[in-house]
């Protein structure tokens, strides 16, 4: 009896220190590295935190009420309205990555607390975490699953999305920041943070992305990520100042450019001037023959004898017409008919 005795204690306590131990947060693996897209990410940082992080749907009016309560990538203990008047967790799970509850209800809103709204969204077990990329940026940002939660009346399991997004400082409050039902008992979160930057942009090594002078991208052609420096920088996390000589180094196929442009402009340009002159001039020729050969010509006139004058008035005939060769006849050779009266 006293065998049996000593063995049914011990049992006790095992079971004791093993539920104990399940119910101690469970944390997983922070640190993703995608080989495909040559990018890696270390969200240990955001990990650390000891309060779990909570947010609220804002975005569909009918789920305001909601609550989410959630660890990155750890498991949390649940939240008040999960757990039994002993403190045990109601649910499969005594901690779980995210829950969902409700701010309206409480142990005084209702006469049992197994009436109150609790769901777990993801399962602890280091199976139901999944990381992805974007494969248009794969240095935008990274992504992580919790799936395998509470069945939803569909009957398939709820499950979370963290949208880490890259950005140059952590947001400085979570819990301000909404949670959307995209899909049917599927939920998201964008979380904008320096540490969702890929560790080539140098966080890690620099303290700040890229060094704080420049820009965290993709390189399709090389097929990884890698800085992009501001003006003036260079270096793989964009650390050094470039050097006037690289300066116009780099300047001087554009210096180049644009003095061809110039030089070509001012061809142009005197060419316009040049054909514009000469079109002036030619008009001012043409214009001149013009006026002169309707202003010049013999200082001749016409010039009928009297004696024919007096013949047309006595007979009225028509005044003969001189022939060409006699309208030539100069002023000065003119005899005055006066002198033959």
């Amino acid at each position: 009896m006293r065998i049996a005795s000593v063995a049914v204690l011990a049992t006790s306590c095992l079971l004791s220190a093993i539920s104990a131990a399940s119910s101690e947060p469970v944390d997983m693996k922070c640190a993703h590295t995608n080989d495909e897209y040559r990018t890696s990410f270390d969200l240990s940082a955001l990990q650390k935190s000891v309060v779990p992080y909570t947010a609220q749907d804002r975005i569909q009016a009918s789920e305001k009420s909601y609550l989410y309560t959630f660890g990155v990538c750890k498991s949390v203990a649940p939240p008040l309205n999960c757990q039994k008047d002993t403190g045990e967790s109601r649910v499969k799970w005594s901690t779980s990555p995210a829950w969902q509850t409700r701010t309206d209800e409480s142990a005084n809103t209702v006469s049992s607390v197994d009436a109150l709204d609790c769901k777990y969204l993801g399962s602890p077990e280091q199976d139901s975490h999944e990381w992805s990329v974007n494969p248009e940026n794969p240095a935008a940002g990274v992504t992580l699953t919790y799936s395998n939660g509470q069945s939803c009346s569909s009957g398939q399991r709820r499950k979370m999305a963290l949208n880490f997004k890259c950005t140059p400082k952590t947001v400085s409050k979570i819990e301000d920041l909404v949670i959307d039902e995209s899909a049917h008992c599927e939920y998201d979160i964008t979380i904008d943070s320096e540490y969702a930057c890929p560790l080539e942009c140098g966080l890690a090594a620099t303290g700040s992305v890229c060094s704080a002078h420049g820009l965290c991208g993709y390189d399709s052609d090389a097929k990884r990520s890698r800085c992009y420096c501001n003006e003036g920088r260079t270096g793989e996390y964009c650390t050094e100042a470039v050097q006037e000589d690289e300066e116009d180094e780099a300047y001087g196929p554009l210096l180049g450019l644009l003095i061809f442009v110039a030089i070509g402009m001012v061809l142009v340009i005197g060419l316009l001037v040049a054909l514009v002159r000469f079109m002036r001039g030619r008009k001012v020729e043409i214009m001149g023959d013009v006026y002169q050969s309707l202003n010049t010509g013999p200082d001749t006139f016409e010039v009928v004898p009297l004696s024919e004058i007096e013949r047309d008035e006595s007979s009225h005939t028509a005044i003969p017409v001189m022939p060409p060769s006699s309208r030539n006849t100069k002023f000065s050779d003119m005899v005055d008919p006066r002198s033959q009266l």
